[in-house]
């Protein structure tokens, strides 16, 4: 028993140093400096229900996250370089969104838009550069979207996995074990048991709530692994930001 306090103890203290550790990674991420904080804990986000089907939080992701925005922007300023109109452009992207499809986990480019290219000028040397760049910025828009998609898969994956284990300590496994320490308990009183059972069967319950609250934390961190790959918190629900303005016919 002394050995496992003195365990606890210097769990207590790195779990300590690790909350400081963690304070100054999250002040220098936010560019503060030696700026003095204060931090407060927040009402967790874990027990938010993700009511929604994976097809529309890939949809969600798709319409809000800031990564792929950007390379929406570079993906009109090439076009506008080559001569495209700013709806061509927009018709596009739409089309790259609308075609895909979540059972081969693919996007197909057409049928959907049919352009042309302009013709700029006799440079040859500009009109290879500037096509490049278009030919660069869509490649770029097309992969950055699918892997979009698997970090959602993957981030509600993880959030499944994280909330099936909480629910199995929490519903199953600790509630076994504290059954089984009353009755410990009341065979100790009646004088059926060894004295020794019930701190056999409290130890190990002690270490299934610790258990316990290390899946919650998992869950936790699973959660704003989901939020990061939607770009949003769960509790939200923004609308797209204004994408590329659409030229009127």
């Amino acid at each position: 028993v002394r050995v496992e306090s003195l365990n606890a103890a210097q769990a207590w203290k790195q779990a300590e140093a690790d909350v400081e550790i963690a304070k100054a990674q999250l002040q220098n991420l936010m560019g503060l400096g030696n700026a003095p904080m204060v931090f407060r804990l927040a009402e967790s986000t874990a027990s938010i229900p993700v009511d929604r089907k994976i097809e529309g939080l890939i949809e969600d992701a798709l319409a809000n996250r800031p990564d792929l925005r950007a390379a929406e922007l570079s993906l009109e300023a090439a076009g506008k370089q080559i001569g495209l109109a700013e709806s061509e452009i927009y018709q596009l992207t739409f089309i790259i969104d609308a075609n895909y499809d979540d059972d081969t986990d693919h996007f197909e480019m057409g049928p959907g838009v049919e352009f042309s290219i302009p013709i700029m000028n006799q440079n040859q040397g500009n009109k290879a550069v500037t096509s490049a760049k278009w030919d660069q910025a869509l490649r770029r828009y097309i992969s950055l979207s699918h892997q979009i998609i698997l970090d959602v898969r993957q981030a509600f994956a993880q959030w499944n996995q994280a909330v099936a284990t909480v629910d199995a300590w929490e519903e199953e496994l600790i509630p076994e074990l504290q059954s089984a320490t009353r009755l410990a308990q009341n065979g100790v009183r009646s004088g059926d048991l060894d004295p020794l059972l019930p701190l056999q069967t409290e130890h190990q319950l002690i270490t299934a709530m610790l258990k316990f609250r290390a899946a919650l934390a998992d869950q936790q961190r699973a959660v704003a692994e989901l939020e990061r790959s939607i770009g949003h918190r769960l509790d939200l629900n923004p609308s797209r930001p204004e994408t590329l303005t659409q030229e009127k016919p």
